[in-house]
């Protein structure tokens, strides 16, 4: 194998609202990378990629493609999975594992679903307001001048910064009820099932030939956490995975990956459960000798300048 470029998605629905506080790929654009990819890499499937890194496959083809999505969103089932199955390809779905097993939506996608509803202004008012009113925190406004651009790419310089401040910064004690507490105030519980996969279109889509990987229990900044908490984001997650689709080997891809977020006990962690592999956000086409845990990935929108 010469090069082994991994992409990677997120959300991909029929159409997306202007300035909303979700973004993403439609299912035609997909479509359109998906034949544009194959005119220079050949497809390979997660078995492939699981068994050349247990060493039961000894080569991959010389320029090979492999299609990952994270979060195991909606999206997944009904846009992406019917894709995938007309081109005959087969890819790796990232499950955060508390919304099959608690019917739980992530901090991360309350921040997308206030963000999409109340308009990026609206929630950072009424997140930063909150923020100084309730838990004395001063400098969130100040927080925005921050340049978070490393982190968030794609982002204008108050967005990349806020995120910063909620994903990164801010300790999960304040974060989680936070957040929490205005989500609870927009939404009902039945959001988790219309905004994520069920246990029955997991196994669906484990049957037609796709795989299902941990994207960790809640999606939390693993190198943020203590050593119970790293067990039950990693090793508990691979279990609730195993027991429901019965396979042996579960890939890995870490929230927000970049390498701050996999420190050496991350890592460590991360090999004693025995997890074939390990993705990250790392932007890049893997080449030569490839680090089995630390496997970058193309972003859809470097998809065309990372291929030439």
């Amino acid at each position: 194998m010469k090069e082994l470029l991994v992409q990677m998605y997120h959300y991909v629905r029929d159409r997306f609202e202007t300035n909303s506080g979700i973004r993403g790929l439609t299912a035609e654009e997909l479509e359109q990378q998906i034949r544009h990819l194959g005119e220079g890499f050949e497809f390979i499937g997660p078995e492939d990629i699981i068994n050349y890194f247990t060493g039961e496959r000894r080569r991959l083809p010389d320029r090979a493609c492999l299609l990952t999505f994270d979060d195991g969103l909606k999206d997944h089932f009904k846009f992406v999975y019917p894709i995938l199955k007309k081109y005959r390809i087969s890819g790796i779905f990232f499950l955060i594992t508390e919304t099959f097993m608690e019917g739980s939506v992530s901090t991360v996608h309350k921040i997308h679903l206030l963000r999409e509803k109340l308009g990026t202004d609206e929630f950072t008012n009424l997140v930063l307001g909150n923020l100084k009113e309730k838990y004395s925190f001063k400098d969130g406004f100040k927080f925005l001048e921050t340049d978070a651009s490393d982190n968030y790419r794609w982002d204008d310089k108050k967005i990349a910064a806020l995120k910063k401040l909620l994903n990164y910064k801010l300790p999960y004690k304040i974060l989680e009820p936070l957040i929490g507490e205005i989500f609870n105030r927009c939404f009902d519980s039945s959001i988790a099932k219309e905004f994520y996969l069920t246990k029955e279109e997991i196994l669906e889509m484990d049957n037609g030939g796709m795989v299902m990987g941990s994207h960790t229990h809640t999606h939390r900044v693993l190198s943020r956490l203590n050593g119970s908490e790293l067990e039950g984001e990693i090793r508990d997650s691979k279990r609730y995975i195993e027991e429901l689709t019965g396979r042996r080997f579960i890939p890995f891809s870490f929230p927000y990956g970049k390498p701050e977020v996999y420190n050496s006990k991350v890592l460590s962690l991360i090999r004693e459960c025995s997890y074939p592999c390990a993705f990250t956000t790392v932007v890049g086409v893997n080449r030569g000798r490839i680090n089995p845990y630390t496997i970058k990935r193309i972003d859809p929108k470097d998809i065309y300048r990372d291929m030439e």
